[in-house]
């Protein structure tokens, strides 16, 4: 269901967030994301004077390399574009969470290694995003979702990670009982 129609307004502002993930030759996953940020009109930076509609004031990625149990092998973070040079050393932190995990207080160690000046608040938002994607790519593995048994919900024996995670998949809501019937929670 779309958004309610908007009243008159004026464009300003673009993020965008993209993330990747990708399997290596090594056995190792890299989860990447990209943020952009730009302005529909001329922006007056304090150092890079005119940048024109469309022109990234921020332009930053990340890559965080993780094992098949999600602990953190290596990280990476690149600012291309930033308001300051000074931006640059934002990411300086960011080896702090080699051998942390995914699945296990994650943004408190993002929060911890990369707060106020610590970090780049920006490097901190996309690093917080990261397990979901890493949970959305590694669940088609888990699944086996890339070949049509993987839709076999109903031989599961073990219990998804994600039930009960959201409204659609709370462990006593219609989804799980139509579709993971051995692992639902409500009355029957």
């Amino acid at each position: 269901m779309p958004l309610p129609e908007p009243v008159s307004r004026t464009h300003h502002h673009v993020r965008r967030f993209a993330f990747d993930s990708f399997s290596r030759a090594d056995g190792l996953w890299d989860i990447e994301g990209r943020l952009t940020d730009s302005k529909t009109f001329d922006y007056y930076d304090l150092l890079r004077g005119r940048i024109e509609p469309g022109g990234f004031i921020h332009d930053i990625s990340v890559r965080v390399t993780i094992d098949n149990e999600m602990n953190v092998t290596d990280i990476a973070a690149s600012l291309d574009d930033a308001p300051f040079r000074l931006c640059q050393g934002g990411s300086a932190n960011v080896s702090a969470l080699i051998g942390r995990n995914l699945a296990r207080g994650w943004r408190k160690h993002v929060n911890e290694a990369l707060a106020g000046g610590a970090g780049c608040a920006h490097v901190r938002e996309m690093l917080i995003s990261i397990p979901t994607v890493a949970f959305q790519t590694f669940g088609t593995v888990w699944e086996n979702r890339d070949k049509p048994e993987g839709i076999a919900t109903h031989a599961l024996t073990e219990r998804p990670f994600y039930l009960g995670g959201c409204h659609a998949l709370a462990s006593d809501g219609p989804v799980v009982k139509t579709h993971y019937p051995q692992f639902f929670e409500g009355d029957t």
